[in-house]
């Protein structure tokens, strides 16, 4: 059996993902994302394919790597194959439901839901 791989990406197409060089939002967010896939594309194991986060070396001097998902099949087999087109094809845009519960509330998201009285910091009662 010979092994395929074919890039799916970070995040759904449409969504934000995690700077490089946060590895832990961004490993956080590729395993998401395989769960994601998982859900969407339940025969995927079956079709002798493999979701996978792959750590990926980047020569660039910002950082040192960074992660990205792939589907990893039998490029012997036309079912896999075909699956494997099709998890690309059907790449999600957004996260789902699901998704959004596991990777929490950001940070921006979570600074906007702060009386603006509070955001403002301490004040003393004396000034």
């Amino acid at each position: 059996m010979g092994l395929g791989r074919m890039y799916l990406g970070e995040s759904p197409a449409d969504e934000p993902c995690a700077p490089a060089t946060d590895y832990t939002q961004s490993k956080k967010e590729c395993r998401v994302l395989i769960r994601q896939l998982k859900r969407m594309f339940p025969l995927w194991n079956k079709n002798e394919c493999s979701i996978r986060m792959t750590r990926n070396n980047y020569d660039g001097g910002t950082f040192d790597c960074y992660y990205t998902v792939e589907v990893f099949f039998n490029d012997e087999d036309r079912d896999s194959i075909d699956y494997a087109f099709r998890m690309e094809a059907g790449f999600p845009e957004q996260w789902d439901e699901i998704a959004k519960i596991e990777l929490g509330p950001t940070l921006p998201e979570i600074i906007e839901q702060i009386p603006a009285d509070l955001a403002a910091g301490p004040t003393s009662r004396y000034s």
